[in-house]
């Protein structure tokens, strides 16, 4: 992704470091189930996103914030409060599924091995 945005080497993945710490530390007291927060986290996730990038661009050079760098943010935060809560009701539905596999295939596993 740096290379297709034009932005500093590691600019994403330290961005999605931050975003999976933050994500690990949120789901202790957020569960997937409630639906009418998810496209607000959702959007919170995207404005936190654009935060950190323009935060690096403007810490790093002399860079100033384009003319249509609001309308960018609105635009992107619309997108993910309506859309956000279907790409995370898919991620959580292929989650449970990857979860009831790995528990039928432990299962057996030990079956077989006599257990």
């Amino acid at each position: 992704m740096d290379n297709l945005s034009g932005g500093p080497f590691g600019l994403y993945g330290v961005t999605y470091l931050w975003l999976f710490a933050g994500a690990r530390w949120i789901a202790t007291f957020l569960h997937v189930n409630n639906y009418m927060l998810l496209p607000f986290v959702a959007a919170l996730g995207v404005l936190t996103e654009n935060f950190i990038f323009f935060g690096v661009f403007v810490f790093l050079t002399e860079y100033q914030f384009p003319e249509n760098a609001l309308k960018t943010f609105a635009e992107q935060i619309l997108w993910a409060i309506f859309t956000g809560v279907f790409f995370l009701m898919v991620f959580y539905h292929i989650y449970k599924k990857w979860d009831e596999w790995l528990l039928d295939r432990q299962a057996a596993k030990q079956e077989g091995n006599g257990v």
